[in-house]
């Protein structure tokens, strides 16, 4: 970015709603924005997903401002109902939105394959694509997907995924009632397998994280997830693994780490 001069801006998702209109507004008239990248279905890592009223709004805006959106919808097959999701895409009537996915989330990671649905942008994209030698050679495990979805094994792949994911998150979402501090706030998702908790104000996720890994388990700290390095005391926990005792173990490890900050922010001075 510091190559090309260019600048980050953040803009804060809400852990229930997703992001606001009309900070996305502000944003854009302040900052010369030009590209947003945002991911309105099952967003990562608070799981929620963004209404069609927000959607259609910030590609509203984003049209009239001439701000090109990149939707990752890469997890847009996740959702645990199998309804189908929103996408900023579908209220694009005028080219402004730029779509990407992949097979990554739903498939092994040798075919993680990924898409674009670029409209007018394609052919720049593509001659951006060869001119640096981004061509991956793997019409192989192409030709493999493409079979794989004409037999509508695909649908039937995804039905069992999104159940085994819902379980496995209820799972989750269950012993975090059990184990973490009654003040902890959870981020209800809608699917996929990551789980936002906003953990009690005095307790530091890195610093946590530190003491997690000479236990030999690890978490996502919050900070990582802001280039100004915001949400200190929040997590996130990927819960798409089988649950063992031992992972049940590492979870409640965590909860006594919250809890342990609850009492040093009670403590007398």
């Amino acid at each position: 970015m510091n190559r090309k001069s260019l600048s980050v801006v953040e803009i804060y998702s809400h852990p229930r709603w997703g992001i606001d209109p009309e900070q996305f507004l502000h944003l854009v008239r302040s900052n010369s924005v030009r590209v947003a990248l945002l991911m309105g279905s099952n967003h990562y890592p608070t799981g929620v997903t963004y209404s069609e009223q927000t959607m259609r709004r910030v590609v509203e805006i984003a049209r009239q401002h001439q701000v090109l959106i990149l939707e990752n919808d890469m997890f847009s097959d996740l959702n645990y109902d199998g309804g189908k999701q929103p996408s900023f895409k579908q209220h694009d009537p005028s080219d402004i939105v730029v779509q990407f996915g992949s097979f990554m989330a739903s498939l092994p990671p040798a075919y993680g394959l990924g898409w674009i649905i670029a409209g007018t942008h394609t052919r720049r994209l593509m001659t951006h694509q060869y001119t640096h030698g981004l061509n991956s050679g793997d019409g192989v495990v192409q030709r493999a997907i493409a079979t794989f979805l004409a037999t509508r094994s695909q649908d039937r792949h995804l039905r069992q995924l999104r159940c085994t994911l819902a379980a496995r998150m209820q799972r989750g979402l269950d012993l975090v009632a059990e184990h973490f501090p009654s003040e902890c706030v959870v981020s209800p998702p809608l699917g996929g397998f990551m789980c936002w908790v906003r953990g009690p104000i005095g307790f530091d996720s890195t610093g946590a994280l530190l003491q997690a890994i000479e236990s030999e388990f690890s978490f996502l700290p919050g900070p990582i997830f802001s280039i100004e390095a915001s949400f200190r005391n929040f997590v996130a926990l990927n819960f798409s693994f089988p649950w063992t005792a031992q992972n049940e173990t590492y979870l409640a490890k965590l909860g006594e780490m919250m809890h342990g900050a609850c009492v040093k922010k009670h403590s007398p001075a």
